[in-house]
Parts: C-alpha cells; sequence; structure tokens
C-alpha cells in the first residue's frame, strides 16, 4: 500500500490516464483556467445516471441510419 500511496496505482490505464489528465490540466492552467485535475480523469469519475436501455425501435432506427444503401 505504501508503494501506491507513494507512487500511484498500479494499472497501466489508469497510469495514462492521469498522465493526460494532467498534460490538459496544465494546458488549462497555463490558459487561466482554474478547474481540477479530476475534471480531466473521465474514465475515473462515477457514472450517476443509469445507463439507458435502448429499445427495439431504438435499435431498428440506428440500424437503418448505419445501413449502407445502394
Amino acid at each position: 500500500m505504501a508503494y501506491r500511496e507513494k507512487y500511484g496505482p498500479l494499472s497501466v490505464q489508469l497510469r495514462q490516464e492521469r498522465i493526460a489528465a494532467a498534460q490538459m490540466h496544465h494546458m488549462n492552467t497555463i490558459h487561466g483556467g482554474k478547474a481540477e485535475l479530476s475534471v480531466f480523469m473521465l474514465f475515473s469519475q462515477e457514472e450517476d445516471q443509469q445507463p439507458q436501455e435502448a429499445s427495439i425501435d431504438d435499435v431498428l432506427v440506428m440500424l437503418q441510419a448505419s445501413a449502407i444503401k445502394k
């Protein structure tokens, strides 16, 4: 646990997300922004909304929109 507290998570994806978020946060700060680092960590944020289920009509509309017309 001491290693994780000192160096961060072991997951490669979480490390990459933190690096990218730090870069975006730095650019935001340079340009006068006041956003927190957590705003840029998109995948670490908890979802407040329940995922909506698609109805059959929604799926058919998506399939029709993506169908290749000849």
